[in-house]
């Protein structure tokens, strides 16, 4: 969680999500199926937003498993494309490192952006810096 911060930022530059949105990927890829109820019931928990639900399902971070029947109801879950854009924020959160390719990092570019891009940018690096160095550690 050392490095919530960037992460969130990048989230936000590469997948285009807001923060409730990325609480709420969070919470669904800990649950991995969950009906409409589930997800209602931990979104009271976020700023209300009413159409957060439809616009993730439109825009591919979730996906309907089973669709309802009469008696039955639908089923969901993060799409393969959600699963690897939160798998991929977790393991930069437990220690991985960032990626500092212009085109999978957006927040490396360093022309034309917000000058909290360009902060960004020098922090991944001196936090990637860091992350080699403890992997390359002697044995003492």
């Amino acid at each position: 969680m050392k490095h919530w911060k960037i992460v969130r930022n990048l989230a936000k530059a590469r997948y285009g999500l807001t923060v409730p949105d990325l609480d709420m990927m969070f919470f669904m890829y800990s649950e991995e199926y969950f009906t409409k109820e589930k997800y209602r019931e931990f979104e009271k928990l976020l700023r209300w937003e009413s159409i957060r639900f439809d616009r993730l399902l439109k825009d591919g971070w979730i996906e309907n498993y089973k669709i309802k029947k009469k008696s039955a109801r639908s089923i969901y879950g993060l799409s393969f494309k959600g699963q690897r854009a939160i798998g991929s924020l977790y393991s930069q959160l437990n220690g991985g490192l960032f990626p500092e390719d212009i085109r999978i990092n957006p927040l490396i570019k360093i022309k034309n952006v917000p000058y909290i891009y360009y902060l960004n940018a020098k922090f991944i690096k001196s936090i990637n810096s860091f992350i080699k160095q403890q992997q390359h550690r002697s044995p003492e």
